[in-house]
Order: structure tokens, then C-alpha cells, then sequence
């Protein structure tokens, strides 16, 4: 039932709040323009492969979208957890 496994996510992510540069050692980028545009933009940015990243996200279509670049993504539709980040990077 995805009530339930929303309901769980956001629960699970309220244990722990953090900064993303806090654990994340490298380009952080927000934007409100297209993914595409977004993750292209990144990879002129650093040289890092489209394959070579992750992208979580609340919104499938995004996941979606971002997905047929060939980058890895996660679908948090609760919110990140542990277990999705853990899951994603797996991936």
C-alpha cells in the first residue's frame, strides 16, 4: 500500500536532519529549470559521466525524466531515508 510506505519514509526520515554539503563532498546545484537541462549542465560542469551520478527526487515524472539520461535515481515520495540513499547508491 503506498500510504503506508510513504507514511513509513517519513517517519524513518525525521530520526536524523542534516546539510547535504555536511555529507557530500563535491558540486551541490539546485534548480527549478528542466532536469535535462540540469543534469547536462552539471556534467559540462564537472566531466563526471551521466551514468556516474544519482538523482532522488519526490516526483516520479522527474525520476522519470532524469532516468532516461542514464542516471541512477531514487524515488522518495516520503522523503530520503537512509535505506533509499543506501539503495540508490547500490544501484
Amino acid at each position: 500500500d503506498d500510504e503506508d510506505d510513504t507514511k513509513t519514509s517519513s517517519r524513518s526520515s525525521e530520526s536524523t536532519s542534516f546539510v547535504l554539503s555536511d555529507v557530500f563532498n563535491g558540486p551541490i546545484e539546485m534548480s527549478s529549470d528542466s532536469k535535462l537541462d540540469h543534469f547536462y549542465r552539471i556534467h559540462q560542469q564537472t566531466n563526471i559521466a551521466l551514468e556516474d551520478m544519482i538523482f532522488l527526487d519526490n516526483e516520479l515524472g522527474n525520476c522519470r525524466m532524469v532516468a532516461s539520461l542514464g542516471v541512477t535515481v531514487g524515488y522518495c515520495p516520503g522523503g530520503v531515508t537512509r535505506d533509499l540513499w543506501e539503495l540508490t547508491l547500490k544501484s
